[in-house]
């Protein structure tokens, strides 16, 4: 939703353009446009099914503690008996090792509910473990 009310009101003023013409859908777009949409689902799919299996595995290995991972990354200054209650974007980085643009996707996708830089431990819980049944 836009924050601007102007933009807003400019957008719901716009009418469809080709909701009367009925112009076909494969006249849209080029072949070579769709083919390159349909690659990047494709993509996306194949990775959420890895990342799947991955949290399957994780959760059927009997040396793997959801409450401990959770704690490497809430330490403070690597004491994880003591926690911050959080994991920020540079707690995520330096125990993964990874390099700005990468670790900001990884926490954009921890991140649920858009707090400001800090993951929860709900929201890491829900990103770690099993979505669908397990196999």
């Amino acid at each position: 939703m836009p924050k601007s009310q102007s933009v807003l009101s400019e957008l719901t003023a716009r009418q469809p353009r080709n909701v009367k013409k009925k112009i076909p859908y494969d006249s849209l777009f080029p072949q070579s446009t769709r083919d390159l949409f349909r690659q990047a689902w494709e993509i996306l799919f194949k990775t959420e099914a890895e990342i799947e299996q991955y949290r399957q595995l994780l959760l059927k290995n009997p040396h793997f503690d959801i409450q401990q991972a959770y704690r490497l990354f809430d330490s403070v200054n690597g004491n994880q008996d003591v926690g911050k209650g959080f994991i920020s974007r540079e707690d995520l980085g330096a125990v993964l090792k990874l390099d700005a643009p990468h670790r900001d996707i990884l926490f954009a996708r921890f991140n649920k509910r858009l707090q400001a830089e800090s993951l929860s431990y709900a929201e890491f819980i829900e990103e770690v473990t099993p979505r669908g049944p397990i196999w």
